[in-house]
């Protein structure tokens, strides 16, 4: 539901199952229609409504101990809300029955409101501002209200609530173009809902006396052109439209667009008049008036330095909300030059901007102060400055990624559609247990985490994802494009000092101690306590254990203690002993010559020739 424009949107169900509660109660159980149905609130009623029906309402809430930021499956239950706990509303009857309301609803209210003698103006046609009714004949039976556009005229260009904190006001276009939007389907709809009434000669007749009679009274002439028409007794005229009635003063800037000041709500408002932004209205307001940030009250370098930056974006919606102009101060200043140069400018800024204060500069330095935070230790213990510490980093790990949260979230897309998952999936991080002990438990870490996981689960279907991933080891350093993982019965990754291991069996990271026993340390193997956990980590990252390195110095001396082994003949008498001593007068062998004369002879010596070949050329 967006408050601002009270805009919603509806997804629809279908009904599966009954159950009737103990309590009396009644649940019903719901699933997502296939394939999905989702329709914003204007679109539905457009499609959807018949006005000609009478409709009823039932209020169910759903039954889920599913966080509210978690996705739900597709089937739902539901119960039915007390009605002592629902607002009072109307639901609509038929129009028929809504026309017949309506007008014995307006007969009452002439009734109430009629002074003078019969067939005189009554208060509010004197006032000119009484609305239309099904029985009215310039009404013509069911209409809208006054078009949206006319009636907030007056307010057209102030929809945009100041906001004090951050300078900005994105969401201000989008809820007034929605909100257009939506007046532009009613109104069609209610088109389309009179056009199927049946004509009526009479009514068309008594519109049309009545109209200019209407038009008459402007004139002055109003009783004759009623009387001579035969206009119906207590005929008031039209409803005007509310004219605007602030009037802003308009300073345009050649090339880029205007500031409008607006003396009601003590705002200027920039204008862009790029002929590329026409997907929504492509404007930025702030406030004249004094406000606890710096700067505010100034706003004419920094609107017109976002005016000049129009051509650098493509769209009215990236120019108001990916502008930069907050973050240059000297292209602000030097924008504040050029708009105090042009013919008026410098009164227009003087007018309207509130007075700059003593020692104040013209555009000011929105730099955020910085803040630290002490816990006196007869009021905290340890945990909570842990708790404290864990809460900065969560909150600031995504703001200092900078560009490279970008570049990651590239990769993630791309492994997660070469697996053949949803780029929404989250099918390890969102479980109710999951702790990820000792992980910053940044958006990458959760991502690449529930990555790996899709890709290990779909490679052993029918098979329990806590049996799968029981000995599976994730290597959080690694960047999507590599997902390094083992398993404990397999070959370990190759350590680095920026190593971290997750363990899905342990759910936390694995301890640098741990990691020593990877590389063949033995279990009896004590760190002393003059060496913390990051000196072991590095050791662990630059050397291996003296067992494994001792192996394998052994395996290289064994292979190559395997040449005494070998045949007494060489490969070539085993290939060609009668042409040996010719072959020893005109050339050594080498390897390549031997593969060359191998090639050259029938598959079986050939095959002969690839088993007894075990000496080593030199």
């Amino acid at each position: 539901m967006n408050f601002a424009s009270f805009n919603f949107s509806l997804l629809r169900m279908e009904h599966i199952e009954t159950l009737y509660v103990a309590d009396g109660g009644v649940r019903l159980h719901l699933r997502v229609r296939d394939p999905l149905s989702v329709r914003a609130s204007h679109e539905f009623f457009s499609e959807t409504l018949d006005f000609k029906c009478q409709y009823s309402v039932e209020w169910y809430e759903i039954v889920t101990d599913v966080e509210v930021d978690t996705m739900v499956p597709d089937r739902v239950w539901v119960r039915a809300v007390e009605e002592d706990v629902i607002p009072g509303f109307r639901v609509w009857r038929g129009h028929s029955s809504e026309q017949a309301f309506a007008a014995a609803a307006a007969e009452q209210k002439k009734k109430r409101s009629r002074t003078g003698v019969t067939g005189g103006a009554t208060r509010s046609d004197r006032a000119g501002k009484r609305r239309r009714t099904s029985d009215d004949a310039v009404a013509g039976g069911l209409q809208p209200d006054e078009p949206a556009a006319s009636r907030d005229d007056d307010v057209a260009q102030d929809e945009d609530h100041v906001d004090f904190e951050n300078q900005h006001n994105e969401s201000a276009n989008e809820s007034e173009h929605s909100e257009q939007a939506e007046w532009e389907l009613l109104a069609d709809f209610a088109e389309s809902q009179e056009k199927q009434r049946p004509d009526s000669h009479e009514s068309e007749a008594a519109g049309s006396a009545a109209a200019a009679a209407a038009v008459s009274a402007d004139d002055g002439d109003g009783a004759a052109a009623a009387a001579e028409g035969g206009a119906p007794e207590g005929l008031v005229r039209p409803y005007k439209a509310v004219k605007k009635t602030t009037k802003e003063d308009v300073f345009h800037i050649p090339g880029f667009g205007s500031l409008r000041y607006n003396d009601k709500k003590k705002t200027l408002t920039a204008h862009c008049l790029c002929d590329k932004h026409t997907d929504q209205e492509c404007r930025k307001q702030r406030t004249c008036l004094e406000g606890h940030q710096r700067g505010q009250g100034r706003p004419v370098g920094y609107l017109t330095l976002w005016l000049q930056e129009q051509h650098f974006h493509d769209s009215a919606k990236k120019h108001i909300k990916e502008s930069t102009a907050h973050e240059e101060r000297a292209q602000r200043e030097r924008a504040r030059e050029y708009f105090q140069a042009l013919p008026g400018g410098l009164d227009f800024a003087q007018k309207y901007e509130r007075q700059r204060k003593e020692g104040e500069p013209e555009e000011p330095d929105f730099a955020r102060p910085i803040y630290i935070g002490y816990l006196s230790k007869s009021m905290f213990t340890v945990n909570d400055a842990r708790a404290w510490a864990m809460a900065d980093q969560t909150a600031t790990s995504e703001r200092d990624a900078g560009g490279h949260e970008a570049k990651w979230k590239l990769k993630a897309a791309e492994a997660r559609i070469a697996i053949g998952i949803s780029l929404s999936s989250a099918l390890w991080t969102s479980r109710d247990d999951f702790v990820g002990e000792g992980l910053r438990l940044t958006a990458r870490q959760q991502d690449l985490i529930d990555t790996v996981a899709a890709k290990v689960l779909l490679s052993k279907r029918g098979q329990l994802a806590v049996d799968v991933l029981k000995d599976t080891y994730l290597d959080i350093s690694q960047g999507h494009d590599r997902m390094k993982h083992s398993r404990a019965d397999g070959v370990a990754c190759t350590f680095t000092t920026s190593t971290l291991l997750y363990s899905y069996s342990e759910d936390r990271v694995v301890l640098p101690l741990e990691m020593m026993l990877m590389h063949g340390f033995p279990r009896s193997a004590i760190a002393p306590r003059s060496i913390g956990q990051r000196a072991l980590k590095d050791m662990v990252g630059n050397g291996m254990s003296l067992p494994c390195l001792a192996t394998m110095v052994w395996a290289f001396w064994v292979m190559r203690n395997r040449q005494f082994e070998a045949p007494q003949q060489t490969p070539l008498q085993i290939l060609c002993p009668s042409r040996v001593s010719r072959v020893k007068q005109k050339q050594t062998p080498t390897p390549a010559r031997l593969r060359d004369r191998v090639a050259q002879q029938p598959a079986r010596k050939r095959q002969r020739v690839v088993i007894d070949i075990t000496e080593d050329f030199d």
